[in-house]
């Protein structure tokens, strides 16, 4: 029967044209206008779009047996709005968590930003987005933690940007992509620069080599950061296919709460979860959409992928670029997982969103590396060490321009006290060690403000390629 069908839904997310829900003149969330990006999601998504709308409840005492009627708490519409009746209660439910989840195909080398999970990244993260491509290298650097550009293409890579390099020399010939953050630049004098990457690529980029440039998500706090978007309006739709759908919830003012990626059978899962300031029904005008994923190659969790654990740079003095060497990490398994602390601000009450504005004010991150017996990370708190810790994901090879992708985390440090030897598949010994995003990343060399910094200092960062 049409419009009864929970296997038949859609979601779809558009950032706000204006913080705070988009409000309308009644201090409303308005999706009107609004540009939407239909997102495929798993099936627990209809399941997640649940609330409890805002209610009074009171002992009193009564001549009858039963109990007392509850009794709403909100806005009363002034005309039939999110299927109330003029007169009635406005139905705004307050969740604190809806959660989609995804397989992680990237956006093949395009923004990032425009895709449905871009969106909800940058709902509290920060996106650098490169200005090309790729680089050709004009000169050859000292050692693998450095390549030389013109002085033109040096001013257009940042501090703090992600780069990666696929080698086909016949020495250092590669099936995967070695990934590394810029840490410094120096001008030669004879119209290129010097470029300092850490950690280490494993061969030192020569003359003619490319350097391919990455969008990368980073955290920020509080609302100022240029590549922040505003908050969210995520609309759920269910019942039957276009008109046929019977639900819709509309959840207003959201911000990104946490995401994780993990290995889902080889390849990457994405899961993210936002936070409303509200949500509201509006069954009447509910039509599901055609949704597509992404169009890049599903991101590979353990195939074409490279992890890398740098050298120590806790000795690296604030203010000088770092570039330690890198080690390759063999991994059974590996996860992410980041929250961030959201909260409404701007207190406001004459509709029924929460605030004025959705702000974030911490971002947390940690990471779960399973791997053979590793002295490295066992005695990284007792050393009192900091590494930059690289996950890479295929798909590897030549023709993979544009897809792939990283987590790197630039201070890793122990997150517990755990990291002990225990029994794995068919007996093998193996080692989980939790890890932690430790602070701001502060080993760079040069003077850079505003959002540029913020990408610098960054703890971690998603990284995309572009193509």
């Amino acid at each position: 029967m049409a419009g009864k069908s929970t296997a038949i839904y859609s979601v779809k997310v558009a950032p706000a044209t204006a913080e705070g829900g988009n409000p309308d003149l009644n201090y409303l969330p308005s999706i009107s206008g609004e540009t939407f990006v239909g997102m495929a999601t798993t099936t627990a998504t209809v399941d997640s779009f649940a609330g409890t709308e805002a209610f009074h409840e009171e002992e009193q005492g009564r001549r009858t047996p039963g109990e007392n009627e509850l009794l709403p708490v909100g806005v009363v519409a002034g005309s039939s709005s999110f299927g109330a009746d003029a007169g009635d209660f406005i139905r705004a439910m307050y969740d604190n968590e809806i959660s989609l989840s995804a397989r992680f195909r990237n956006s093949n080398g395009t923004d990032p930003g425009a895709t449905a999970f871009g969106h909800i990244l940058n709902s509290s993260m920060g996106l650098y987005s490169p200005s090309a491509a790729s680089y050709t290298t004009t000169g050859v650097g000292a050692d693998g933690g450095e390549f030389v550009v013109s002085d033109a293409n040096a001013t257009d890579i940042k501090i703090g940007a992600p780069v990666r390099v696929y080698s086909e020399q016949a020495t250092v010939a590669t099936f995967f992509h070695e990934y590394a953050i810029v840490t410094g630049k120096t001008d030669n004098g004879d119209g290129n620069h010097t470029v300092t990457v850490h950690p280490k690529f494993a061969h030192t980029p020569g003359t003619a080599d490319t350097i391919q440039m990455c969008y990368a998500f980073y955290p920020v706090v509080g609302d100022g950061d240029t590549t922040l978007s505003n908050d969210l309006h995520v609309v759920f739709d269910m019942g039957g296919t276009g008109s046929a759908a019977t639900v819709r919830r509309i959840a207003s003012g959201c911000r990104m709460s946490a995401f994780e990626i993990s290995n889902d059978n080889g390849a990457a899962s994405l899961s993210m979860t936002v936070k409303p300031m509200v949500m509201v029904n509006d069954d009447g005008n509910a039509s599901t959409v055609d949704t597509a994923e992404p169009a890049g190659k599903l991101l590979q969790h353990r195939h074409g992928a490279r992890v890398d654990l740098a050298a120590d740079h806790s000795a690296v003095a604030s203010g000088t670029a770092a570039s330690t060497a890198r080690a390759y990490l063999p991994t059974f398994d590996h996860s992410v997982s980041v929250s961030f602390d959201t909260a409404p601000g701007t207190p406001e009450t004459r509709g029924v969103i929460r605030g004025g504005s959705h702000e974030i004010h911490n971002a947390t991150c940690s990471v779960s590396v399973t791997t053979e017996n590793s002295d490295d990370l066992q005695r990284l708190m007792t050393k009192g060490e900091r590494r930059t810790l690289i996950l890479g994901y295929g798909p590897g090879g030549t023709g993979t321009t544009g897809n792939g992708g990283a987590f790197i985390i630039k201070n890793a440090g122990r997150a517990d006290g755990d990291a002990n030897p225990s029994g794995g598949d068919g007996n093998r010994i193996q080692q989980v060690t939790a890890l932690r995003a430790v602070s701001n990343f502060n080993t760079y060399a040069g003077s850079v403000t505003g959002d540029e910094l913020n990408l610098a200092t960054a703890p971690f960062l998603l990284v995309l390629p572009r193509a």
